[in-house]
């Protein structure tokens, strides 16, 4: 009983990390986009008392200031293959098999940029990544 639970735990905690998953629980680029919309219009310090200080900030070329926010996390997943295999012969004639596990890395980013307008009012947003994602507006 214990290990059940403890199997479908490990499988929620490890769906929030996988877009496909995410998705099916409602995680999605769209509801993120939604979010970021509901932000048009607010000032900027509001955004910050929220989301807290900004990676970065720019002006950009039109002479708006530009707010950077980056996620990124590097997920390891076991493989079935083992490196470094080594065989030991034990006193009751048995083997002992030890190696390393390999693991096949992703990293899941997000960038975002908000724009503002001189009253520090936000105007626009871009997003690029392959992890920005929210689940729906409550």
């Amino acid at each position: 009983m214990m290990r059940k639970i403890k199997s479908l735990i490990l499988l929620a905690v490890t769906c929030l990390f996988f877009p496909s998953c995410a998705q099916m629980m409602g995680y999605t680029s769209e509801n993120y986009e939604k979010i970021l919309d509901t932000w048009v219009g607010e000032n900027i310090s509001t955004l910050v008392n929220q989301w807290g200080y900004p990676n970065d900030k720019f002006i950009s070329p039109s002479g708006r200031k530009v707010y950077v926010y980056e996620q990124s996390r590097i997920i390891r997943i076991p493989t079935n293959k083992v490196t470094d295999v080594k065989v030991k012969k034990n006193w009751d004639s048995s083997y002992t098999v030890t190696g390393k596990r390999k693991y096949n890395e992703i990293e899941y980013v997000c960038v975002t940029w908000i724009e503002t307008n001189d009253a520090g009012d936000i105007v626009n947003w871009k997003w690029q990544g392959n992890n920005c994602v929210s689940e729906g507006l409550k």
